[in-house]
């Protein structure tokens, strides 16, 4: 995840950063960690329906840490954020 977030924060290469997520979860494909950093970048990246797959996955595999957890959290925005027909900028005003 390191990897990731580095290409995702620090040079801006949302591609690459999502390339590395998808290969982490496939090293560890029942960290909901993982899924919810993937599913940030989709959406990141204008890509709401894969974003929402694959935050269904996250919820699916850490079902227990919807409650309070910030990575959680985050999975619930960027699923509702993806369901919406106007985009993220939409609906979170």
């Amino acid at each position: 995840m390191i990897t990731a977030n580095y290409y995702s924060n620090v040079t801006g290469e949302l591609d690459k950063a999502a390339q590395t997520s998808q290969e982490e979860i496939e090293s560890y494909p029942r960290a909901s960690e993982m899924y919810n950093n993937l599913g940030t970048l989709f959406a990141l990246q204008g890509q709401y329906e894969k974003a929402a797959e694959i935050t269904k996955q996250a919820v699916r595999f850490g079902p227990d840490s919807l409650e309070g957890r910030p990575a959680s959290r985050r999975s619930r925005n960027v699923y509702m954020c993806s369901m919406s027909p106007m985009g993220p900028q939409e609906s979170l005003r």
